[in-house]
């Protein structure tokens, strides 16, 4: 009976130190994270200005795919308990914007200018885009240099 107690045990001791591997990163440690899983991001955004029609749509998949991955880059760390709530926001704003950006490629493949104009007119009210905004600013707020994403 012992031995079959233990055996059960085992795997929730496993599962426990490796919870406790995981340890919350610290301030610096966290700015560091986010500007780093940013800076792909904003090159490849940067990317796209002034790009013509026929390169555009690899570009801006290239930002999604760039967005995607420092949300992911995000999610898996933890974050100072502090800023978690944020950090949380920014993945998500992260992750519906790349949905977003769905439709951009839509317009594109299909030809639309008509919907590239409005997309890009209304991104100054994108959903997402605020979310992101408004989570950089309060880590900001808090004494966090994100660097750029903290600024755009």
């Amino acid at each position: 009976m012992r031995t079959g107690l233990l055996l059960l045990l085992l795997p929730m001791v496993a599962v426990g130190a490796a919870c406790e591997n995981e340890q919350r990163l610290s301030k610096s440690e966290y700015e560091r994270v986010v500007s780093e899983a940013y800076a792909p991001v904003q090159a490849a955004f940067e990317a796209t200005r002034g790009s013509a029609t026929t390169a555009l749509g690899g570009k801006i998949e290239a930002a999604q795919a760039e967005l995607r991955g420092a949300a992911e880059r995000l999610e898996e760390i933890e974050p100072p308990e502090e800023v978690e709530k944020q950090n949380e926001e920014l993945v998500e704003g992260m992750r519906a914007y790349a949905g977003d950006l769905g439709r951009l490629l839509a317009a594109l493949r299909n030809g639309d200018a008509g919907a590239v104009g409005e997309f890009n007119r209304e991104i100054g009210e994108n959903k997402a885009v605020e979310q992101m905004a408004e989570a950089a600013e309060e880590m900001k707020f808090k004494g966090y240099d994100l660097g750029r994403i903290a600024e755009e």
